[in-house]
């Protein structure tokens, strides 16, 4: 789980949809990234003003690909596209990749790299 102004945490939640509402605050966007990792993050943030937790760039060129506001959470999925926990290699490389802190404007926020 990452919430603005934290570091990365490690979190088991319940794989029902109140619980990863809970967890982003709201109704769920659901970014998909690489090996078979997903963002969830709250649908509406940005039109309620929740401030920027990570910038998603673009690794070859490192061009802003968005901008991911409020709590999120990285999770995987099944055969059978049900939601799941991510293996260890997986939070280990998404903790890798969150290290790198990158300023929007005065604030400070999280880079990841797709």
């Amino acid at each position: 789980k990452v919430e603005p102004m934290k570091h990365p945490e490690e979190v088991i939640l319940n794989n029902t949809l109140r619980a990863l509402q809970a967890a982003v605050g709201g109704l769920i966007e659901i970014v998909n990234l690489e090996d078979d990792v997903h963002l969830l993050c709250n649908e509406e943030g940005k039109l309620i003003g929740l401030e920027p937790q990570i910038v998603v760039l673009k690794e070859d060129d490192s061009r802003v690909l968005d901008v991911v506001v409020g709590n999120c959470i990285f999770a995987s999925h099944n055969d059978e596209g049900e939601t799941i926990g991510l293996t260890d290699k997986q939070i280990e490389v998404i903790k890798e990749e969150l290290k790198l802190e990158v300023f929007l404007g005065i604030q400070p926020v999280r880079a990841l790299f797709i």
